[in-house]
């Protein structure tokens, strides 16, 4: 975005934003070195993009870079947002449970804990309820809308909240894949989807079908904007 209005951009910082910018930027570096993970890891992009825009622009022209700013501000959400203020353990696992049913599965469920007979069994805790996924994809459609404004009000409202659903759904899918393969003999598939790399398929996955349901709209609505433009 900052690449397509560079030449509008009014460049040019003084010692002060310098300084300061530096000091932001050795600051982020330093604590990504010391604390790796954590809640910290939210902020790391948004304060370093502080830093840098401090630095080429000083602290006068500083709201430039506020939709550039918001939008790191979204998508560093799940690391922001803590997993037991908003517990949707309960919800997932009733959820998954659903899927499992009308997939034709004797499944179980009492409150997080899914079972599956003979001995197959899942407890859905926070950090599996979905959580960070929405709030990822929340941060993805926010991302998108500033790359393809849009000027309906509604789209406003739907393409964030088709991110945050789609999230919870697959998410949810996830929950019902690990139940079925959570068994004594098919150890190496549970810890392979319930592992970091499982959790990056459903991640791509859930940015990959929300890309492809805006273009479909995007789509639509273009082509009726034709055809009102032929039959006015």
């Amino acid at each position: 975005m900052i690449s397509e209005r560079r030449s509008k951009l009014r460049l040019g910082s003084d010692p002060i934003s310098l300084v300061c910018g530096t000091l932001i930027l050795l600051g982020v570096m330093g604590i990504a070195i010391a604390t790796p993970r954590g809640i910290v890891l939210g902020f790391y992009p948004i304060v370093g993009a502080l830093g840098l825009a401090l630095m080429a622009s000083g602290f006068r022209h500083i709201g430039q870079y506020r939709n550039e700013l918001f939008g790191l501000l979204c998508l560093g959400l799940p690391k922001l947002i803590s997993l037991q203020t908003f517990d949707l353990s309960p919800l997932t696992a009733s959820f998954a449970t659903t899927l499992m049913w009308y997939a034709g599965f004797p499944v179980q469920r009492d409150g997080i804990r899914i079972t599956l007979p003979p001995n197959n069994e899942l407890n859905v805790v926070p950090e599996c309820s979905g959580l960070n996924l929405m709030l990822y994809m929340f941060g993805v459609s926010v991302v998108f809308l500033m790359l393809f404004p849009t000027s309906k009000r509604r789209n406003l409202i739907l393409f964030p909240a088709l991110a945050v659903g789609l999230g919870f759904f697959l998410n949810a899918i996830r929950i019902a894949l690990l139940t079925f393969v959570n068994t004594s003999t098919n150890r190496s598939a549970f810890d392979y989807w319930h592992g970091e790399e499982g959790a990056l398929f459903f991640v791509l996955l859930s940015v990959g079908v929300f890309g492809l349901l805006c273009w479909v709209l995007l789509g639509l609505e273009g082509r009726k904007k034709y055809f009102v433009s032929l039959h006015p």
